[in-house]
């Protein structure tokens, strides 16, 4: 059985605001005429920096979990491995979807790690990113920050055209010898999201122009690995991050 590694957390420091102030272990924005931190309103969909793990309130400084494994208070029951968004009916929680969002912002999924004390469940985010259906992308094209599944061949192509998708997924249900990847540009951001089923299959080795690849060496079946990459000059991805392990 291999060891999961959970992804170390990256925290912000932002002074509360005053009046609004921040709630613990809920969303939290900065406020963009103030430059403070504020508890996520129902209508703030999009631009929230992360969730509040101390410091919360109407004075002193806030400490935000923008990236890793953040404690949140959900509005619904959380279920491990669904994605996770702001909750529409209860300000500042964060609520879990079983399918793929297509409106407001992804803020990560379920983590399988246990729960803070305090918290409903923690929360995955190193897929954290607005989801926008139009609009300003890498290479100044059109992203749908959403996931698109790749079918299982011996040698997968991720068309990664701006027009397409910024997650790309592939489950292995067949043997994969090696993959390659097309239609990418400068600026581009890429998500791969490497799965397997029952029959636990190894992920080949990265193609040269990734840089970074993770190498999962203690792989678990039915679970999922993730890493996110960037793209300087549309030929090269380079690794944002050390990825997430047997989700």
């Amino acid at each position: 059985m291999g060891q999961h590694i959970p992804p170390a957390n990256i925290n912000m420091s932002a002074l509360n605001d005053n009046v609004t102030g921040t709630t613990l272990y809920e969303l939290a924005k900065i406020d963009s005429t103030t430059g403070r931190a504020v508890r996520v309103s129902l209508s703030d969909t999009n631009n929230i920096s992360g969730i509040v793990v101390g410091g919360a309130g109407v004075t002193g400084t806030a400490t935000i979990c923008t990236y890793g494994n953040c404690p949140c208070i959900f509005d619904n029951a959380p279920v491990i491995r669904q994605y996770v968004v702001p909750s529409t009916s209860a300000a500042g929680q964060c609520h879990s979807v079983s399918g793929v969002p297509t409106t407001g912002q992804l803020l990560g999924n379920v983590s399988t790690e246990p729960a803070a004390s305090g918290s409903s469940a923690m929360v995955d985010m190193t897929l954290k990113q607005t989801i926008l259906t139009s609009g300003g992308g890498g290479g100044g094209g059109t992203v749908t920050y959403a996931t698109n599944t790749v079918a299982c061949t011996s040698s997968p192509n991720f068309n990664l055209s701006t027009a397409l998708y910024s997650v790309q997924q592939i489950t292995l249900s067949c043997t994969v010898s090696s993959m390659s990847f097309s239609n990418l540009s400068a600026g581009a951001r890429i998500t791969f999201r490497i799965c397997r089923d029952t029959a636990n299959r190894n992920w080949i080795s990265w193609p040269g122009t990734i840089h970074g690849g993770m190498t999962n060496l203690g792989h678990l079946a039915n679970t999922c690995d993730s890493q996110t990459f960037y793209s300087p000059d549309g030929t090269n991805l380079w690794s944002e991050n050390l990825g997430v392990l047997n989700q």
